[in-house]
């Protein structure tokens, strides 16, 4: 079953989102587009070990991402 999950920019990092679909790409194919606010993941494919709660962990992991390195860049 493929799925879209649209973050907006206004919460979520752009290389946050991005870093969070690589870091779950080898459990399904990940496709993302972006715009001026928004980052889009199309998601396919996905294994069906993982299927039930992939995409849950997948947007935990985005905003572990942005909270991550807009602590990062706060320190600097």
């Amino acid at each position: 079953m493929a799925e879209t999950i649209n973050f907006s920019t206004s919460i979520y990092r752009n290389d946050a989102v991005q870093a969070a679909a690589q870091a779950y790409g080898h459990l399904a194919k990940i496709r993302i587009e972006a715009d001026e606010g928004n980052v889009v993941l199309h998601i396919e494919d996905i294994d069906e070990r993982v299927s039930d709660r992939l995409v849950d962990a997948l947007c935990n992991h985005a905003l572990y991402e942005t909270v991550a390195r807009t602590r990062a860049e706060d320190r600097t």
